[in-house]
């Protein structure tokens, strides 16, 4: 079944908050969603944290393009 929301989460470098950031949505009440998660070609340990808060978001990676690329992969993954 199609989730109705697709939260995207393009990310840069940002291990110190990526494990906040997947249990506040994950925290929600509304829970007929998915989370996808383009890592930017970060340069840090983002998505080897990411894979550790056992979220169930989607995590991809991608060479760094910017802000904009990273949201249209997530689009275009959704």
């Amino acid at each position: 079944m199609t989730p109705k929301l697709s939260v995207i989460i393009a990310s840069y470098n940002h291990q110190d908050y990526i494990a906040q950031t997947l249990r506040s949505i994950e925290e929600q009440t509304f829970q007929d969603f998915e989370i996808i998660l383009i890592d930017d070609g970060s340069s840090d340990h983002t998505v080897e944290v990411a894979r550790e808060t056992q979220s169930r978001a989607r995590i991809y990676t991608q060479p760094n393009q910017g802000v904009v690329a990273a949201r249209n992969r997530g689009v275009e993954l959704a």
